[in-house]
C-alpha cells in the first residue's frame, strides 16, 4: 500500500532551498530573487550550510497578518501518467519557530488541495494504508521531532504528491492552509524545477482522493412554491471522452450529490458537449449521456421526484471552444462539458426575486469588521475574498457556528447574483475522508495562539470558491454573514 506522501527535506533549521521557477514571476512580491542555493546533498540529505533567501517564483502569500508564513517558489511538476508533486519553500516570517503541522499542513489534517477549476475537481495528497516514518519524511507519525519547527527567517522544502490531472491541464489552483490561494502552472515531467526528494518514488497511488466541487445555486421563490436549485457536474468525471457510459467515480460523485438534494419534484438533467465532432453527433451524445445519469438519480433518489432528461449537444457553451487566434481552448471545452441538474421547473419570464439574505450580526457585534476584497472570474468559477479586521484592543474569537464561517467551514457568505435572481453558495469539496468540508476559509489558525482568534489590530484574508453567474454579469452582491450587511462588488476577470 501506498504511504501518505508528503515530506520535507528534514531538520528545518538547516535546510533552507529555494529554486527558481524558470520564465515565471512573483506577481504579488517587490522583493528581487535571490540566487538559488545547492542546499541537498546527491543523496537526497540536507545540507548543514543552507541559509534563508528572498521569494523566487509564485508565492501564496500569508492568509492572516498575524501569522507571516509564505508558500515561496510554488511549482507543480508531473512525475508520471498517474502523478503530479507539488513542491514549495514553506517560509517562516514569525519571530519564533513554526511548524507546518501546527497549520494543519500534515497527514493527520492534510490541508493541502489542488484544485483543476476549468474540470471542476479537487485533488487530495494520495493516502494509502500505511504511513511509514523515514529519514526525510515529513511527520509520517504525530512525532515532532520528524520534522522540527522552522526557525524565523528560514525556509523549508516540502513536497507532496496528488493524483495527476488530465493531460490538457496546463495550471490549477493551490490551497494551503494559512495561506491565500494561487495559480500555478503544471509543468512536465522531468521539469528541473522539481528537487529530488524519495516520498517521489513511493509506488503508485492506491487512493487516488480525487473529489468534484460541488457547488449549490438557488432561485428565489414565489409564494409557497419551491425554488430553483441548480448543480452542475463536470463530464470528464461522469463520461470518458466521447463516452455515455458513467465511469467507476460517476457513482461515488452521483452519491455524494444525492445526499444534497431533499424533498420531491421534478429534477431535470441536461446533458452538454463541446465543439469536437459534428453537431448531429454531439447532439446524441448529449442525450445518452443526460439519460445516463437521469437513470443513476432515479435509483438512488426514488420515487418522491420526476424526472426529465434532455440534451443540448454544443448549442449551449459555458466558455470559447476555441482561443482568439483560432487555436484549441482545452480548458474551454472542459467547462463546456457538463451535466445540469435542475431541482424544480424554470418558468418563462421574470425570474423570481430572491428574498433579503437572512444575515446574522453576531461577529460584528464583537467589534469585528469585514470588508470584500474581490470577486475574480477562474473558468466558471468565482473565487471571493473578504478581509476579517479587529480593531479592537483584545483578541477575538471567530468560534464555530457563527454567521461568517459556521461550523467546519460552513459559509455565511453567499453571492447573489440580481440580474438572474440566483444565490450562489460556497462550493463543496471532499476529495478523502478528511476535513475539507467547504472551501471558505480551509484553515482556523490565524495566530500562534489558540484556533479561530484573531488578535488586537490583525487582519485575516479569508476565500471562498462559488459557481459562477452568466458572462454578461458585471456584478454581485456579496452578503456577509455575521456581519449583517451586503457589499456590491464588481467581479473582474483574470
Amino acid at each position: 500500500m501506498r504511504t501518505v506522501w508528503i515530506s520535507t527535506l528534514r531538520r528545518a533549521a538547516t535546510a533552507v532551498l529555494v529554486l527558481g521557477l524558470a520564465g515565471c514571476s512573483a506577481p504579488d512580491s517587490g522583493s528581487p530573487s535571490a540566487p538559488a542555493l545547492s542546499g541537498v546533498e546527491p543523496s537526497g540529505a540536507p545540507s548543514a550550510t543552507a541559509q534563508a533567501t528572498g521569494p523566487s517564483g509564485i508565492t501564496a502569500k500569508p492568509a492572516s497578518t498575524a501569522l507571516a508564513v509564505e508558500g515561496r517558489d510554488m511549482r507543480l511538476v508531473r512525475l508520471s501518467g498517474s502523478e503530479i508533486a507539488l513542491q514549495f519553500e514553506f517560509f517562516n516570517g514569525v519571530s519564533v519557530p513554526v511548524a507546518p503541522y501546527d497549520l494543519g499542513i500534515n497527514t493527520t489534517y492534510n490541508k493541502i488541495l489542488i484544485v483543476d477549476l476549468p474540470r471542476a475537481t479537487a485533488y487530495a495528497i494520495v493516502r494509502g494504508a500505511q504511513r511509514r516514518l523515514r529519514p526525510t519524511g515529513f511527520y509520517e507519525s504525530n512525532d515532532h521531532a520528524s520534522g522540527a519547527p522552522v526557525p524565523p527567517g528560514r525556509s523549508v522544502t516540502m513536497t507532496a504528491v496528488f493524483s495527476a490531472p488530465t493531460q490538457e491541464t496546463t495550471k490549477m489552483l493551490v490551497l494551503v492552509a494559512g495561506m491565500l490561494p494561487v495559480e500555478v502552472p503544471v509543468q512536465p515531467a522531468g521539469a528541473a524545477a522539481l528537487r529530488e526528494d524519495p516520498v517521489l518514488h513511493d509506488g503508485p497511488p492506491t487512493d487516488p482522493a480525487i473529489g468534484l466541487l460541488k457547488c449549490l445555486v438557488a432561485g428565489g421563490t414565489v409564494g409557497t412554491e419551491p425554488r430553483v436549485v441548480e448543480y452542475r457536474l463536470p463530464g470528464d468525471v461522469l463520461f470518458e471522452f466521447g463516452k455515455a457510459t458513467l465511469t467507476p467515480a460517476a457513482n461515488g460523485a452521483l452519491d455524494s450529490l444525492a445526499t444534497q438534494i431533499s424533498g420531491g419534484g421534478v429534477l431535470t438533467i441536461e446533458g452538454h458537449t463541446d465543439s469536437i465532432g459534428d453537431d448531429a453527433s454531439n447532439q446524441t451524445l448529449s442525450e445518452q449521456r443526460a439519460a445516463a445519469v437521469r437513470d443513476a438519480m432515479q435509483s438512488k433518489l426514488g420515487s418522491q421526484f420526476s424526472f426529465q432528461a434532455a440534451g443540448f449537444g454544443e448549442s449551449k457553451p459555458e466558455a470559447a471552444n476555441t482561443n482568439p487566434d483560432g487555436s484549441d481552448n482545452p480548458d474551454g471545452r472542459a467547462q463546456n462539458r457538463r451535466v445540469e441538474i435542475r431541482q424544480g421547473i424554470v418558468k418563462p419570464g421574470k425570474p423570481p426575486t430572491l428574498n433579503p439574505a437572512n444575515l446574522r450580526n453576531d461577529l460584528a457585534s464583537l467589534g469585528l469588521t469585514a470588508s470584500v476584497t474581490d470577486v475574480r472570474r477562474h473558468a466558471g468559477f468565482l473565487v471571493a475574498s473578504v478581509t476579517v479586521r479587529n480593531p479592537t484592543p483584545t483578541d477575538q474569537k471567530i468560534p464555530y457556528g457563527n454567521g461568517f464561517a459556521g461550523n467546519a467551514g460552513a459559509g455565511g457568505v453567499t453571492l447573489a447574483d440580481t440580474t438572474n435572481q440566483r444565490r450562489h453558495q460556497p462550493c463543496l469539496c471532499n476529495p478523502a475522508n478528511y476535513y475539507a468540508p467547504l472551501l471558505w476559509s480551509f484553515s482556523d489558525r490565524y495566530a500562534l495562539t489558540e484556533d479561530q482568534v484573531v488578535p488586537a489590530g490583525a487582519a485575516v484574508t479569508f476565500w471562498g470558491i462559488y459557481s459562477a453567474p452568466a458572462p454578461e454579469v458585471a456584478a454581485v452582491d456579496v452578503e456577509l454573514g455575521g456581519f449583517g450587511k451586503v457589499e456590491t462588488t464588481p467581479i473582474t476577470t483574470g
